[in-house]
C-alpha cells in the first residue's frame, strides 16, 4: 500500500468497513482490461464485447454523437462509433463506464449526478492526452484511462456515504476546496479511497499512483509527470467547464511548473488552447 494512503490508513478501515460487499470488476471490465495490454484489437472483437452491455453500448453511442466526438451525421452502430471515436479510446471509455456504473444504484440517494461526473471524468482524459501530447510528445504515455478514473473515489463516497458527502459538499460550496472539506469531515479523500479501490482491483500500480496524488502532485514520488498532467487537465476542466460541485476551488499546485518544466506563461498558454479547443467542440464555459 501506498505510504501516503497508510498516514490514513486507520480512517480508512473505519469507512470501508461500512462498505459490507464490493462489487467484483464485471466480466465486461475484465474483457477491456485485458484488451488494454494489446495495442491493436480488431473491431470486431471490441464490438462483440461491448455489445454484451447495453449500458457501455448506449454510452459509447451516445458519446460518439456528442461534442466529445461527434460529426455531422449521427452514427448508430457500435462498429461505426468505434471507427468514429479510435478502439484505445473506445477501450477506455468502456472500461471506465462499467467500472462506475457499478456504483451508480438508482435506489440510493446520490448528492452527486453520475453523467455530471463521467464527463467530467472523460473531459480530464481527453485534455490530458492534449496536454501530454504538446509537452511530452516523445514519451507517448497515454493517459486518458487516468482521467477517466481519476474521481472513482467520489462515485464511492456517493454510493456508500451520501450523508457525510453531502456535508462536504456544503463546506466546499462555501468556499473550503474539496480535499480539504473531505478531511475535515471523512479523515480522508476520494483520492485515498478511490486508490484503495484500484488497489483492490488489483488494478496497474501506475493508475493507483496517479489517482492518490491528482491533487497533491509534489508527494508523487513515481509516475510524477504524468500526476502533474491528470492535475493540470483536472484544474482547467473544473475551473473552466466541468466543475464536480457549484464551487469547484480547485487549487493548481505551482510544483507542476516544476515537474513538468514549463512557466506560469506556458500554464496560461496551454489554459487558452485547451478552452479554445472545448469551445470549438461546442462546450460553453462554466460561469464562475
Amino acid at each position: 500500500m501506498n505510504d501516503t494512503l497508510q498516514r490514513h490508513d486507520e480512517s480508512l478501515r473505519i469507512a470501508v468497513q461500512r462498505i459490507s460487499k464490493l462489487p467484483t470488476i464485471p466480466d465486461v471490465a475484465q474483457k477491456i482490461m485485458d484488451m488494454l495490454k494489446d495495442d491493436i484489437t480488431p473491431i470486431d472483437k471490441l464490438e462483440g464485447v461491448i455489445t454484451k452491455d447495453p449500458i457501455i453500448s448506449a454510452k459509447i453511442l451516445s458519446y460518439a454523437n456528442s461534442s466529445f466526438f461527434g460529426m455531422d451525421r449521427p452514427t448508430t452502430t457500435v462498429s461505426k462509433a468505434i471507427i468514429r471515436i479510435g478502439t484505445i479510446n473506445v477501450k477506455n471509455i468502456a472500461l471506465g463506464i462499467s467500472l462506475m456504473t457499478m456504483f451508480d444504484t438508482p435506489r440510493i440517494t446520490k448528492i452527486l449526478d453520475f453523467d455530471r461526473l463521467f464527463n467530467h471524468s472523460l473531459a480530464v482524459g481527453m485534455i490530458a492526452e492534449f496536454i501530454m501530447h504538446h509537452i511530452y510528445p516523445k514519451i507517448g504515455e497515454k493517459v486518458f484511462i487516468y482521467g477517466i478514473l481519476h474521481d472513482i473515489g467520489l462515485i464511492v463516497l456517493n454510493r456508500y456515504f451520501p450523508e457525510l458527502l453531502s456535508r462536504v459538499i456544503i463546506k466546499n460550496e462555501a468556499g473550503i476546496p474539496l480535499i480539504e472539506a473531505e478531511m475535515q469531515i471523512l479523515g480522508f479523500t476520494h483520492a485515498h479511497i478511490g486508490t484503495w479501490l484500484v488497489d483492490k482491483w488489483n488494478l496497474p500500480e501506475d493508475i493507483s499512483t496517479t489517482l492518490l496524488n491528482h491533487h497533491t502532485p509534489a508527494l508523487a514520488n513515481t509516475q510524477r509527470e504524468k500526476t502533474a498532467v491528470i492535475h493540470l487537465a483536472d484544474y482547467i476542466i473544473s475551473e473552466r467547464f466541468f466543475p464536480i460541485t457549484k464551487s469547484s476551488g480547485y487549487c493548481l499546485d505551482p510544483v507542476v511548473l516544476d515537474i513538468m518544466g514549463i512557466s506560469q506563461k506556458n500554464i496560461e498558454d496551454i489554459t487558452a488552447r485547451v478552452t479554445s479547443y472545448m469551445i470549438s467542440k461546442g462546450f460553453d464555459m462554466c460561469n464562475k
